[in-house]
């Protein structure tokens, strides 16, 4: 049985993933599989781009479905080790000359339904951490950081998606780093309160000019921030997944790793 699937990535990317999994095989000592690193390369990535059922991939790509998840998440494991930290990225901002970079977060959604409770804790005190209030659903948030032209540099830690994206990048150590290297960050009005260095919008209405020009071209600088995060989302598991959200971090590093890397093959 034949699998068909078009996803959109670079011939470079399948390259990449492949090679990665002949060195884990080598690696490990494994002699023989029910799918050659290519095959198992591009079930993976399809799951990815495509997120199509597990037993659809299992059975187009003629393993069974638990054999598919293990093969998926060995692959998810290799990618998001080679995406870059928070001081890789903040050093290759500083290596182009940049002096300013963008921050903003992002909403995954999931079809989680519900969150393990705390036996010792009431119910009615108890909140669900992965339903996000802004935009009444189940999610991970991702913070990310690009430069000015919305190229996505980094993604951080997939927290749930109750977690205020003010928090979320405190939380990676996002303000704290730039300070050290000077870079000044463009964010908007969720990062009210940053700290020096985070240059945000000013909230209110019926600003005075001077402050109308400052939301204008703090806007204008952001905007392109959303650039990077619409790329991210062509991949469809990051628009509803089906799967953990933990695993929802690991696809979005295996995403930028992919983006970076790709071109370097």
């Amino acid at each position: 049985m034949h699998y068909r699937a078009s996803i959109n990535l670079s011939e470079a990317s399948l390259q990449l993933t492949a090679r990665l999994i002949r060195k884990r095989r080598a690696a490990i000592g494994t002699h023989w599989r029910k799918l050659g690193p290519a095959g198992q390369a591009k079930l993976a990535l399809v799951y990815l781009v495509k997120h199509d059922t597990l037993a659809e991939l299992a059975s187009g790509f003629g393993v069974g479905i638990a054999t598919a998840w293990r093969y998926i998440r060995e692959v998810l494991d290799l990618l998001a080790a080679l995406a870059p930290s928070l001081e890789a990225a903040l050093w290759t901002a500083c290596s182009r000359g940049l002096r300013t970079i963008l921050l903003d977060g992002t909403c995954c959604e999931t079809d989680r339904l519900h969150d393990y409770r705390d036996p010792d804790i009431p119910w009615r005190e108890q909140v669900d951490r992965h339903w996000c209030a802004k935009h009444k659903h189940h999610s991970v948030t991702l913070q990310g950081i690009t430069d000015l032209d919305g190229n996505l540099l980094w993604l951080g830690t997939a927290y749930p998606g109750s977690v205020h994206d003010l928090t979320a990048a405190r939380a990676d150590g996002v303000f704290t780093l730039a300070r050290k290297v000077d870079l000044e960050i463009f964010a908007d009005k969720g990062y009210i309160g940053a700290g020096p260095g985070v240059t945000t919008p000013i909230r209110g209405r019926n600003l005075p000019e001077a402050k109308l020009r400052h939301n204008y071209v703090v806007n204008s600088i952001r905007a392109l921030v959303e650039r990077g995060f619409a790329q991210l989302k062509k991949w469809a598991i990051f628009n509803r997944s089906r799967c953990s959200p933990q695993k929802v971090g690991q696809a979005a590093h295996a995403w930028i790793a992919l983006t970076i890397h790709e071109g370097q093959i």
